[in-house]
């Protein structure tokens, strides 16, 4: 009901967001022209762009975080959303649950799991 109601039915936003593994996933899809949730924000800016197809290139780790902090940076100051928070998340299992792993995206995958 909120989507329906608030999506792309006003020029700001304010929501949280759920975690994703990479940097590049957080921010491509969102806040890339070519990103394929870009109708989510309507943003377009071609300093981003670039940007962001050059930290999917850039193989050098301290590079890529500097690419992607400016990317932050800018659309902090010129982005169509505030992102006040990302849900924190946690997880437990008993002592007896052996083998179970946290996944980077929040899945749950027993493939592993056993109780002992």
């Amino acid at each position: 009901m909120f989507t329906a109601r608030y999506n792309r039915k006003h020029p700001f936003g304010m929501q949280n967001w759920n975690g994703r593994p990479t940097i590049d996933e957080a921010l491509y899809p969102y806040f890339h022209s070519k990103g394929s949730y870009k109708d989510l924000y309507n943003y377009s800016n071609p300093e981003v762009d670039k940007l962001l197809d050059d930290g999917r290139r850039e193989a050098d780790l301290q590079k890529r975080k500097a690419i992607y902090g400016r990317v932050q940076k800018i659309i902090a100051d010129t982005g169509p959303v505030v992102i006040p928070y990302h849900r924190p998340y946690m997880a437990a299992v008993y002592k007896s649950v052996q083998g179970f792993e946290i996944h980077p995206i929040r899945w749950i995958d027993a493939r592993r799991t056993w109780i002992a």
